[in-house]
């Protein structure tokens, strides 16, 4: 029953936010679990992991906005970001964490695994988090943010809990 109440309170938080900047408009095509195909690693220095995948493919598995946290499982969204013209602009992506999580490798503390990134308008995008570690496995609300000159223009929560 506790569960059950636990996601009556916080339905209204996992869902996302479209907000217009100055003429930015980020509207969501999907979000939540995904099957990726990993075409490669890029270091990351705010990053949790210190790495970010790069992409080439993602399908869709479900609709939802909760996980059960396991080695592998990629949760997140496809978007575009949508201007009058088609521009090149820059992005910071943010993932909230509900607690700080240490990266064992390195000793860092991490509260946020931020990147920025130049992207171009109107066109559909991915972004996600895939967990590898099982240092990875925080339970509660986890947050990704899209900024655009530091004023948040997205958010989205997923509820990521722990494996029975």
């Amino acid at each position: 029953m506790k569960t059950g109440l636990f996601f009556l309170l916080f339905a209204p938080l996992a869902c996302f936010s479209q907000a217009t900047y100055t003429g930015i408009r980020v509207v969501e095509k999907s979000h939540g679990l995904y099957e990726v195909e990993i075409a490669g690693k890029r270091k990351a220095e705010n990053t949790l992991t210190q790495t970010y995948n790069t992409v080439s493919k993602e399908k869709l598995l479900l609709t939802t906005d909760t996980v059960v946290a396991d080695i592998g499982k990629t949760f997140g969204m496809e978007f575009s970001v949508i201007t009058d013209n088609t521009v090149v602009i820059p992005l910071k992506f943010v993932w909230e964490f509900p607690k700080p999580m240490k990266n064992p490798f390195t000793g860092k503390i991490y509260k946020t695994s931020e990147m920025e990134d130049l992207m171009l308008t109107n066109q559909p995008t991915f972004h996600s988090y895939t967990l590898e570690y099982d240092y990875e496995f925080v339970e509660g609300l986890w947050g990704f943010k899209i900024y655009y000159n530091n004023i948040e223009v997205y958010r989205h929560y997923f509820y990521v809990m722990l494996p029975l």
